[in-house]
């Protein structure tokens, strides 16, 4: 979910370029129980220079905080495009461990 004037497909590329440290949060579920699945929503603001501010998790159904905390703090570490106009951008975005359904 993203509201604010950026383009999804903007925070898409930067998600894929952070790609081996976001599978690295994931992998810190799967090495203590590796049949661990779940789904964990970090939501953040894009601010008026591309930084996520705020970031934080809205559901986890994965409950491994080691996890939960390595997403918060690599999406945190990420710079994304500028919004084109106002000042930020909200993303909702859900990360995925094993074959959560």
């Amino acid at each position: 979910m993203l509201s604010g004037d950026l383009a999804k497909h903007r925070v898409d590329v930067v998600l894929r370029e952070h790609h081996v440290a976001l599978s690295a949060c994931s992998a810190l579920a799967r090495e203590s129980a590796p049949s661990a699945t779940g789904a964990v929503r970090v939501r953040w603001r894009i601010d008026s220079e591309g930084r996520a501010r705020r970031v934080r998790v809205t559901r986890d159904t994965l409950r491994h905080r080691p996890a939960r905390v390595c997403l918060v703090q690599t999406v945190d570490d990420m710079t994304f495009s500028a919004p084109l106009s106002g000042p930020h951008a909200d993303v909702s975005y859900t990360f995925v461990v094993g074959e959560y359904r």
